[in-house]
């Protein structure tokens, strides 16, 4: 799932409602934490998505489960967009 911080985000519906189809969810943060194995905010920039994915290898480098590896590289993917794509400011989990 991709959420925004902004209440109506026009690039949010630009980007995932088909031809005007589509519905606007509003829900709390704190709130999906809860029920989310993981959840957090986006990262578009470049370097900081270095070392993000830097700390996900090395929490990763004694697993020996190669589908609990599999899962958390999947997992932390979802957390990181190109700098240009909109919206800005999403929500994932």
């Amino acid at each position: 799932m991709s959420f925004s911080r902004d209440r109506d985000e026009l690039g949010q519906w630009r980007a995932y409602a088909s031809n005007g189809y589509g519905c606007s969810v509003v829900s709390d943060a704190a709130a999906i934490r809860d029920v989310a194995d993981v959840a957090g905010y986006v990262i578009y920039e470049r370097r900081k998505q270095m070392t993000f994915a830097r700390k996900v290898l090395e929490r990763l480098r004694a697993e020996p489960d190669v589908l609990e590896v599999n899962r958390a590289i999947i997992a932390a993917a979802c957390f990181m967009k190109h700098e240009d794509s909109a919206p800005r400011r999403s929500f994932a989990c």
